[in-house]
């Protein structure tokens, strides 16, 4: 697939790998960066996200 695609197909690529293992593939790539700036958000990485899943991650391992 094309650019509309990369979502899924980096999905369909990654579980030839992790066969008998619970995975989940998160695509972040939309809200990782902006070129933008605004009141709340400077021009560059977001981190859109890391904070949540820190925090689910480390609930997941019972830290």
């Amino acid at each position: 697939g094309g650019r509309g695609a990369g979502s899924i197909a980096g999905g369909w690529f990654l579980r030839e790998f992790v066969e008998g293992y619970p995975w989940v593939h998160l695509d972040i790539a939309g809200t990782a960066y902006t070129d933008g700036e605004g009141p709340h958000q400077a021009k560059g990485p977001t981190a859109v996200g890391v904070r949540l899943f820190t925090e689910f991650i480390l609930k997941r391992a019972g830290a």
